[in-house]
């Protein structure tokens, strides 16, 4: 098992099912492993109050993204291979939810189920089979890229500033694209305006899906976003900035790659962080769209086995089939609450339960030893529009608690996932425990043009909701300058 006294990588914790993590979970190890000679390495996987925290050795997570990099996407002929085959998976994908919007669940018997449920989750599988190497690519690429930045710029001021900005996206996210659109329809006449709506509403339905649930965004829901766009914004202004977005970020990379003088391998990395960014930006849309079938498979399940709707979603996809031929032992349900464990590797795994995970969840769950200092040192993601900002800090554990943001408030969370998409437009800054220069957190505070610290690994446990904290945009720190109370 993993030590529990090196550096270890923690992704989470977040709101998600077991059922709906699995099929990023299996596919790390074996699966990917037979079709690219390398995966993830060994993980210890907690499932813990509608929460997952994902931990593994990081200097293991490190050379097995440089060893999967070196060999299947540095050579251009085998990152055109790795991309068709994405692109295939992708497409067959699609297909499967083309298939499933024009299948009414509740109408076919329990052996039409579960072939629907076996085909999704067969294709599901093979969609993160190659989905989750795009973390081990971005590991790979970030290093290196710092490490050649690193040889043309001394000071560390500097180097935070344009290492965030070399790395910022090129295009849009899905959410921004889908805020894009929405704006677009504001400026329509009402006529237009409402037959727009409707198209929208089809297409964008999903985007606040997490790792927990699928929840289906009505008419109305738009409807007031709308109406809340037409107040108080420049929308002319709004969607010429998004319109010039990519103009923009590319002019500015260019004037940091010329003014550096950068060598064409220091440009090849920064290309790569463009292209795989973007496929990750992508990924998370194609995600939370399958969310949304999983969500009507385990309702539906659910409802003819008179169980919980979470309780269908503590089960793995073998098990929901196991199920659905009545043949599972449903006891294994209770045995996994409040918290379970996945302990796996490529050759192997293990659901650990009972005072063994709590055990387990305790030595390596926990960071124990923090700095009382008052200031908190992090990575630099973004600068926004000046190099210090000031405000009150609010502590979230999952982004059901958007309500506590107000306008200008520092966010603060172990790590964000898209479903904080909210709190993060209200956010005039965000502060994360975990992640990097590529995470979620720092790919749309770019985007948004507001500051943005990651990885200090502590500043949950040390920031207390009202603080008066601020954010220094050279130095990649947190100073509390006064706490609540």
């Amino acid at each position: 098992m993993l030590d529990p006294n090196r550096k270890l990588f923690r992704w989470g914790p977040i709101d998600a099912c077991p059922l709906f993590m699995y099929y990023t979970i299996e596919p790390s190890f074996k699966r990917m492993y037979d079709m690219f000679g390398h995966c993830y390495p060994e993980s210890i996987i907690v499932f813990e109050n509608k929460k997952v925290l994902w931990i593994l050795d990081n200097q293991d997570f490190v050379d097995n993204g440089i060893e999967f990099t070196k060999e299947n996407i540095i050579n251009p002929e085998k990152k055109g291979v790795f991309l068709e085959k994405y692109t295939d998976n992708i497409n067959q994908l699609l297909n499967e939810f083309e298939k499933l919007e024009h299948i009414n669940l509740s109408e076919i018997d329990n052996k039409k189920l579960y072939g629907l449920f076996d085909e999704f989750s067969d294709i599901y599988f093979k969609f993160w089979e190659i989905g989750m190497t795009v973390e081990l690519i971005i590991l790979a690429v970030e290093l290196w890229l710092s490490e050649k930045l690193k040889k043309v710029i001394d000071d560390e001021k500097k180097f935070n500033e344009i290492f965030a900005k070399l790395t910022t996206e090129i295009e849009l996210t899905f959410y921004r694209e889908e805020e894009k659109e929405l704006l677009e329809i504001a400026q329509m006449n009402e006529e237009k305006q409402e037959s727009a709506l409707k198209e929208h509403q089809q297409k964008f339905y999903w985007i606040f899906n997490s790792y927990l649930e699928g929840k289906i965004l009505g008419l109305a829901y738009f409807k007031n976003e709308l109406e809340k766009m037409k107040k108080g914004k420049d929308i002319d202004q709004i969607l010429s900035e998004m319109n010039t977005y990519t103009e923009k970020v590319m002019e500015e990379k260019k004037e940091f790659i010329e003014k550096l003088n950068l060598n064409e391998v220091t440009k090849t990395l920064i290309k790569l962080t463009e292209e795989f960014c973007i496929l990750q930006d992508r990924r998370k849309a194609y995600n939370f769209m399958a969310n949304h079938y999983l969500e009507l498979f385990a309702q539906e399940i659910a409802k003819r086995f008179n169980m919980d709707v979470y309780d269908v979603k503590t089960l793995l996809p073998e098990e929901v089939k196991q199920l659905i031929e009545d043949k599972l032992d449903k006891s294994i349900i209770q045995e996994r609450s409040p918290m379970f464990v996945i302990n796996i590797t490529k050759d192997d795994m293990k659901i650990i339960t009972g005072e063994e995970a709590k055990k387990i969840n305790s030595a390596y769950s926990v960071i124990k030893k923090i700095d009382q200092s008052r200031v908190i040192q992090g990575v630099l993601a973004s600068r926004g529009k000046s190099y210090y900002f000031r405000g009150v800090a609010k502590i979230l554990s999952s982004p059901k608690e958007v309500d506590k943001i107000n306008e200008g408030d520092i966010l603060i969370t172990k790590m964000t996932s898209p479903d904080y998409i909210i709190a993060m437009r209200k956010a005039g800054a965000i502060i994360t425990d975990e992640g990097g220069i590529l995470c979620h957190a720092a790919v749309v505070s770019r985007e948004l043009g507001i500051s943005c610290i990651v990885g200090t690994k502590i500043a949950t446990k040390m920031i207390k909701d009202g603080d008066v904290i601020e954010i220094h945009g050279g130095r990649g720190s947190v100073k509390i300058i006064e706490r609540k109370g």
